[in-house]
């Protein structure tokens, strides 16, 4: 064998195949094939606890425990860590004539932000001031997990505040609950906590707005999620 080919053969032995790094992306969402078996097995299991006990001498358990029923006990320390919520989100408000003729003002903001339980978010805030100086401000907010938004995961937080010190003003403070509506990863939560707000003005007024400029909401509180719609739980399974 000539040396030029033993040169050759000893450079083919000496390559190893490597692996490059690749750049970090955001969970891709398969929300449409998730969404299809989570409401045939939900289907399934109350099937199963309507029938009653079955032959392989399971417990007898109710729908209401299957999706989380309020629990009675005190919560232990991992689970009040467990249940902790914050969340900073910052993004553009206006503020406006109300829709209703008992409304004083309304307040709109859209906002990116982050949380301890979702790395990438985006808010969607509508504040209401009554025209009555006696009732308190109410609003609605609803989080978007952006790495899953296509199973539906959304946490929708109902708003209360106090009555209006300065109706002309946006509100700077609420005290929120988990709704219903919520869904995907937070279907069937539980919680409550407060909301803080602050306003810069600035920039140019959209049609039919008071004011604009930016916006930042802080929220502290605790969610308690049911643990079984959460799709990232299957990653790598």
């Amino acid at each position: 064998m000539s040396k030029s080919k033993r040169s050759v053969e000893r450079t083919v032995r000496l390559v190893r195949p490597v692996f490059d790094r690749f750049e970090e992306r955001a969970l891709l969402s398969v929300g449409a094939l998730f969404a299809r078996g989570a409401v045939m097995t939900a289907e399934r299991a109350a099937a199963l606890v309507a029938a009653g006990p079955h032959e392989v001498g399971a417990p007898q358990v109710s729908a209401q425990s299957l999706i989380g029923a309020t629990p009675t006990g005190q919560p232990t320390p991992a689970e009040i860590a467990r249940e902790h919520f914050s969340a900073l989100f910052h993004g553009l408000y206006t503020t406006g004539p109300g829709r209703f003729t008992n409304e004083a003002l309304r307040t709109h903001i859209v906002a990116p932000g982050t949380t301890n339980q979702f790395l990438h978010g985006n808010a969607i805030f509508e504040f209401i001031t009554p025209l009555d100086p006696s009732q308190p401000e109410t609003g609605i907010v609803a989080l978007y997990n952006r790495n899953s938004s296509n199973t539906g995961t959304i946490l929708v937080l109902d708003l209360t505040g106090t009555p209006p010190a300065i109706p002309t003003q946006p509100p700077t403070h609420f005290t929120w609950n988990v709704d219903p509506a919520s869904g995907g990863a937070y279907t069937g939560a539980t919680g409550s906590g407060t909301l803080t707000l602050a306003y810069k003005q600035h920039g140019r007024l959209q049609p039919h707005s008071y004011t604009s400029g930016s916006a930042a909401a802080v929220f502290s509180g605790s969610v308690n999620t049911v643990g079984v719609f959460n799709i990232i739980q299957f990653s790598g399974r």
